[in-house]
């Protein structure tokens, strides 16, 4: 327990050879199923919080909150080496990915009997209870029936741009009564967005849901 506290926070990781990562375009994993070894470079990632769940000689339990792109397998590598003893993983289960966890999951099998039975809405989520973790932009009601037809959103057609938004990042757009309208790419950050001109596109969009307005 006195080591995991050294795995907390910004940590480097060598990805391990059996693993989707790419070397010169081509996965590690087929790498090593022809006995390949090639050096890997290492990635930042960033563990949240790791706690001690059992220790029961030679297994110990860990709970992980980590960030995407963390390898489990790795973390457990590098803790063994530090207690001097050597680990490998030797289970895995991911009990959450962002909002949704393991106590929202559904079966195939009890997926399959509520088609049956017609009762699939039951654990259908709303697209917009789904996204909810996106930050959300609002725009101006004349500005709704032009995105649901595709269209770019420029700085004049909206009404509140939020913070914690970089390039690249997905956001919602909202209409006036925040109704969603579309997924968006931003094309500028916040800190921009208060210096952009009227027709200057800060939003491309992603994907349009019609039947929201």
């Amino acid at each position: 327990e006195a080591v995991l506290p050294r795995f907390v926070g910004e940590i480097r990781q060598v990805p391990p050879i059996y693993s989707a990562k790419k070397h010169q375009g081509e996965r590690l994993y087929r790498l090593a199923r022809r006995g390949e070894t090639v050096e890997r470079e290492p990635v930042t990632v960033t563990v949240f919080a790791l706690e001690l769940l059992g220790f029961e000689l030679p297994d110990v339990r860990l709970k992980a909150t980590c960030s995407k792109g963390t390898y489990a397998r790795s973390l457990c590598d590098d803790i063994g080496r530090a207690l001097g003893c050597g680990g490998h993983l030797a289970s895995l289960s991911r009990t959450r990915a962002g909002r949704f966890s393991l106590e929202g999951a559904v079966t195939l099998e009890g997926l399959d009997e509520r088609v049956r039975t017609g009762r699939l809405g039951e654990v259908l989520m709303p697209i917009g209870e789904a996204l909810a973790h996106l930050p959300g932009v609002r725009v101006a009601p004349e500005a709704g029936p032009l995105i649901l037809h595709g269209n770019a959103i420029t700085a004049g057609m909206v009404a509140q741009f939020p913070p914690e938004v970089w390039r690249g990042r997905l956001v919602r757009v909202l209409g006036f009564r925040k109704q969603l309208l579309s997924l968006a790419e931003a094309a500028v950050t916040s800190d921009e967005f208060g210096g952009c001109e009227a027709t200057r596109v800060v939003l491309t969009p992603v994907r349009v849901f019609p039947n929201a307005a």
